[in-house]
């Protein structure tokens, strides 16, 4: 899959958790992330508790919902796609340390 494009023509809201090194957790909504050139995801972000928590722990994960999505527990062997059932488009992705999986 193709994220760069993916995030360039699809609507929707992010979630972004961190946690910070004594492992407190915030979870904050985030858009689109731009999609660097060598795969990186970039955020825009205050200096608040979210980009303080990545100083202190590198470890994040962005969850996206497309707009219109309506969601629900894929059942294994019963979805599209042939992958064991879960959709093709819709479900989170989870990424570290800003790679993106599939995208290089």
């Amino acid at each position: 899959m193709n994220w760069k494009d993916y995030f360039e023509k699809t609507s929707g809201k992010g979630l972004l958790a961190t946690a910070g090194r004594t492992g407190e957790v915030d979870i904050a909504i985030y858009s689109r992330p731009h999609v660097m050139e060598d795969g990186t995801l970039a955020f825009g972000m205050t200096d608040r508790l979210t980009h303080a928590n990545l100083g202190e722990n590198p470890y994040a994960v962005y969850a996206f919902n497309e707009k219109g999505y309506k969601g629900g527990a894929p059942v294994p062997g019963k979805g599209e796609g042939g992958d064991g059932g879960f959709p093709s488009r819709g479900n989170s992705q989870t990424c570290s340390r800003g790679s993106v999986p599939g995208n290089r």
